[in-house]
């Protein structure tokens, strides 16, 4: 009897927790890319640790995922199992995607709705050269995204931005700023707890890997380019609210 009224206290509260993070996915003119913060919230949103949000690379799949630790960890696993359980060149993009609409289904149904799920894969390994994005809510349903999808508590924050600067005929690397812009953004006028950034290296700057059109290869943009990223988005930051008070002049 404790455990289960241990398991609905947990389900009642987990259902009422926002989908703690920022992650940016976006289908651009020469590929794929995703973007994340790397705050994890824990103990049911009063603390934080620091760790990676989009994982994967399983030949040419990566997944960004939106929620609290506990849940990011229980997929992962089932995950991992469920390529570890299948004979390889068995395990076909949509026998791939498919399971991992079950599991989210799955889990919410046990936990409570409150993740979900960016999925790039690659157009090589589609076959079709294109490489392509996919959103997994929380109750399994898997949607094609063509242009852009950002998802977490960041996303109200990410919206005005996005609609603001991003076009289709925007690169990876293009978008991959904007998306750096934006958690920053969210840190610098600390608009929401839940998303943001290390204070030390690796994890002081965003996860962004890009899938490009007609290449197998995934990659992972390294520090010193984010270094750089970094520079340009503070000079930003720093005009941008150097300009706030002659707004309402």
């Amino acid at each position: 009897m404790f455990h289960k009224t241990k398991q609905l206290n947990w389900r009642k509260l987990s259902s009422k927790l926002p989908n703690m993070t920022f992650i940016l996915g976006a289908r651009c003119s020469d590929g794929v890319v995703l973007v994340g913060d790397t705050r994890f919230t824990i103990d049911y949103g009063i603390d934080w640790i620091y760790d990676y949000k989009i994982f994967g690379n399983y030949d040419g799949i990566l997944i960004g995922f939106a929620g609290i630790r506990g849940t990011f960890e229980l997929f992962q696993l089932n995950i991992m199992n469920f390529v570890k359980t299948q004979e390889k060149n068995k395990i076909t993009i949509e026998k791939f995607i498919l399971e991992a609409s079950d599991i989210t289904q799955k889990l919410s149904v046990k936990r409570g709705k409150h993740y979900d799920i960016l999925l790039a894969v690659s157009g090589v390994i589609r076959g079709e050269g294109s490489s392509i994005l996919y959103y997994i809510s929380p109750d399994g349903e898997i949607i094609t995204i063509n242009g852009y999808k950002a998802i977490g508590t960041g996303e109200p924050y990410a919206s005005f931005f996005l609609k603001k600067f991003w076009n289709k005929e925007m690169n990876m690397e293009q978008t991959a700023e904007l998306g750096y812009f934006i958690i920053k953004y969210i840190e610098r006028f600390g608009l929401n707890r839940t998303v943001g950034l290390d204070n030390k290296p690796p994890l002081d700057q965003p996860t962004i890997w890009l899938i490009p059109d007609n290449n197998v290869d995934c990659r992972v943009i390294d520090q010193q380019y984010l270094e750089t990223i970094k520079l340009k988005i503070i000079k930003r930051l720093d005009k941008f609210e150097k300009n706030l008070p002659n707004i309402f002049e």
